[in-house]
């Protein structure tokens, strides 16, 4: 559309390409001087020496905190699909009393500050469940009460895109509400979960506000180990290191 309003399609298409190119490059800037500063101390560019010492000064404490990210990140997603899709597919398919309110309750987390709900939160495992402090379910709770909303919107959204006349269709030739869903509904919204789990995945594992507050000592992620260390040293090429490889996330 923008080719045909600018001078000529051939003129408005190059322009698009280097502005294209221009976004893409000001979007990986930032990987780009972090893969400079982790090969040299240099904040120039070309860097003007390249070593790897900063991969092999890698700390036990950040190597600790990748297998907890994976798993927050994995769990995370199991834990949403299992929960939304039964949420997604009943608020999009049916019609019942507190679903305009169940909509609005998915979007809290996203109202409430963040530093405020944790701060609650953790006023509550004190109180209540003093055990839950410092532990994984600590934090996989509050990490997925906080990534619902891009799980049941990328479901929905893809429910809202796919024509329910096929599972009504299966449903009066005979088969049952589950088994019509699994066969017809189900591979019609796969795109939608994949990229709904591919998005919590990305949120949980690099997760920063629930494993900072409620996580304690053990139970933090690679994103919290790197704040620590940035708070305690500034960016050295160590740090730049660590960054890139949660970035591989």
């Amino acid at each position: 559309m923008w080719a045909r309003l600018l001078p000529g399609r051939a003129v408005g298409g190059t322009l698009l390409n280097v502005y294209s190119l221009l976004l893409a490059l000001l979007l990986i800037y930032p990987t780009l001087q972090l893969f400079i500063v982790a090969v040299s101390d240099d904040i120039v560019f070309p860097p003007r020496y390249f070593s790897l010492e900063a991969f092999r000064e890698l700390t036990p404490s950040f190597w600790a905190s990748i297998p907890f990210s994976l798993a927050l990140g994995a769990a995370t997603t199991v834990l949403l699909i299992l929960l939304c899709l039964p949420t997604a597919y009943a608020m999009e398919r049916t019609k019942f009393r507190g679903r305009n309110l169940m909509s609005v309750a998915i979007f809290l987390p996203f109202v409430i500050p963040g530093v405020g709900y944790m701060v609650a939160l953790g006023t509550v495992y004190l109180l209540v469940f003093p055990g839950v402090m410092g532990t994984f379910i600590g934090v996989l709770v509050p990490t997925a009460i906080g990534n619902l909303a891009w799980m049941v919107r990328a479901i929905q959204g893809s429910l809202a895109t796919t024509d329910p006349v096929y599972e009504e269709a299966g449903l009066m030739l005979g088969a049952g509400r589950m088994r019509a869903f699994f066969s017809i509904t189900l591979p019609q919204i796969a795109p939608g979960i994949v990229v709904g789990a591919m998005i919590v995945f990305a949120n949980s594992a690099t997760a920063f506000i629930a494993p900072l507050f409620l996580g304690g000592v053990k139970s933090i992620t690679a994103t919290v180990e790197i704040y620590r260390e940035l708070d305690q040293h500034g960016l050295t090429p160590r740090l730049a290191v660590q960054a890139l490889l949660v970035e591989l996330v």
